[in-house]
This record gives structure tokens, C-alpha cells and sequence, in this order.
């Protein structure tokens, strides 16, 4: 009984022993060494960045790896991770986003953080809005020094490639100068309901929700200048904020007045 026992222990230790040392490479969201990398996905000295597997692609998803090859240890929070981007090419190499991207309401999802060692890399999956349209395409991290992903081809949907100009990623990189045209010219760039809101659809009042994200670009502008660019607030806002006839008077005068009562 005793060396039946024994066997079963012995079993037992040396599959936990297998399983450890045949771990998936390629586990999700987790780091390895860069030893473990196929000959096929370069190394570059000193540099972190990305690897879009086409290997491991399925549909419109892919395994894109952040690839640590220096000597620091990296971290990232899932804020940061939301700003790996796919992009298309459009000519020489010039690239745009045709995703745009916004965090929502509830930070939830991206409240979490990532450690890549040193000389390891970190297994992510990244989705990218299929189509008809084939293109290059490749996955840029955004406001980092990681370098982009190789390109490859793709069936992508382009059709709003002109809202990501005025998403969270462009608001938060763009220049004071960009912005201010934003809110004064008051693009529409909404002329149907984005793809990612299609269950509004059923309330049958389509008109009102896209008059409600064309007045979101502006409104966001506003709050991204007091965020980012406080010394341009008032030559910006208060002429609007004076100005009744201003469809965004209201929310112009709010703000003004409140970093007036904050400064006294």
C-alpha cells in the first residue's frame, strides 16, 4: 500500500515538473524569456517592441508581443496597454488609426498593471475592425518609446478612420493648437451612429444620439484644454462663454467661472 502511495506521489510530482517545464510559450497575458522566441521574430538591441504573430491570428484578433530587450524592467497599467493601436497604411509610410478609441464611463477593464523583466517578453491580444478593404496594417504604442510592430496584410474596415481624430488618444498627444481649432470650428464628423454603439439603433432616435457625439467632441475639447493647456482657458473660452449665442455657451461659462472661483 505503502509503495502504491509512493507511486501516485511520484506521478504526481513528476507531471507538475512536465507541465512547468513544457509551459505555452505564447501563454496570454503573462511574460517569458526572450530564449523561448522563434528564430523568425527578431531581436532589437537595446529596444523595446512590438510583434504582431501572424501565426497566432484568428479573424480579427492577434497575438501582438511587447518584446523587453534591455536591461530595465518595464511596467505598464492597463491604461497605457489601451494605447497599442492598429493602424493602416496609406502611402510611403505614412499610417493612420481607423479605430478610434475611447476608455468609457467605468475604468474597470484597465485597472490593472503589467511587469515585463528584463529580456522577457509579454503575451497580449489585440483585436483590429475587419472589412472589406485589404491593407498593411500594424500596432503602434501610443505616448511610449516602444517601437511598432512589424506590418502585415489584412481585410479592414476604414470607415472611421476620421472619428480617431477626435478620440481619447488624439486628445491626450495632440497639440494646444489642434484642440483650440476643434472648439472653435465645432466639426460633425458623426453622420450616423458609430459602429460601436449600434444598439442604439432600437430607440429609433438616431438624430438626437449623433447630435450628442458631435456636441461630445467639443465638450471633451473644453475639458481636455483645462487639463492639459490651463494658459490658453480664457483666451479660448471665455469668448464663448460671453457670446449667448454660442451653442456652447453654457458649458464655456461653467468652466470660466469656476477656475475664476478657484483663483481667488
Amino acid at each position: 500500500m505503502n509503495k502504491f502511495l509512493l507511486l501516485i506521489c511520484f506521478l504526481f510530482a513528476f507531471n507538475v515538473i512536465h507541465l512547468c517545464q513544457s509551459e505555452d510559450k505564447y501563454y496570454l497575458y503573462n511574460s517569458h524569456p526572450i530564449s523561448l522566441l522563434p528564430p523568425n521574430i527578431p531581436l532589437i538591441e537595446d529596444k523595446v517592441h512590438l510583434w504582431a504573430d501572424t501565426t497566432r491570428m484568428e479573424g480579427n484578433s492577434i497575438q501582438v508581443l511587447i518584446i523587453n530587450n534591455t536591461e530595465n524592467e518595464l511596467k505598464f497599467n492597463g491604461y497605457e496597454l489601451a494605447r497599442i493601436q492598429p493602424e493602416y497604411k496609406i502611402y510611403s509610410d505614412n499610417w493612420l488609426r481607423f479605430v478610434p478609441f475611447f476608455y468609457g464611463w467605468c475604468g474597470t477593464a484597465f485597472a490593472y498593471d503589467i511587469t515585463i523583466p528584463s529580456k522577457e517578453f509579454y503575451v497580449n491580444k489585440e483585436t483590429f475592425r475587419s472589412g472589406i478593404f485589404k491593407s498593411e496594417i500594424r500596432f503602434t504604442f501610443f505616448g511610449s518609446e516602444v517601437e511598432c510592430s512589424n506590418s502585415f496584410f489584412a481585410n479592414i474596415d476604414t470607415s472611421e478612420t476620421e472619428l480617431t481624430k477626435y478620440d481619447d488618444i488624439t486628445y491626450k498627444f495632440c497639440d494646444a493648437n489642434y484642440l483650440v481649432s476643434i472648439i472653435e470650428e465645432m466639426p460633425k464628423p458623426y453622420k450616423e451612429i458609430p459602429i460601436s454603439q449600434k444598439n442604439l439603433h432600437s430607440l429609433n432616435k438616431d438624430s438626437l444620439f449623433i447630435k450628442l457625439f458631435n456636441d461630445g467632441i467639443v465638450l471633451r475639447g473644453m475639458d481636455v484644454l483645462v487639463e492639459r493647456f490651463p494658459d490658453r482657458i480664457f483666451t479660448v473660452l471665455e469668448p464663448i462663454a460671453e457670446n449667448k449665442n454660442h451653442p456652447y455657451q453654457d458649458s464655456a461659462n461653467r468652466i470660466v467661472n469656476a477656475i475664476k472661483n478657484k483663483n481667488k
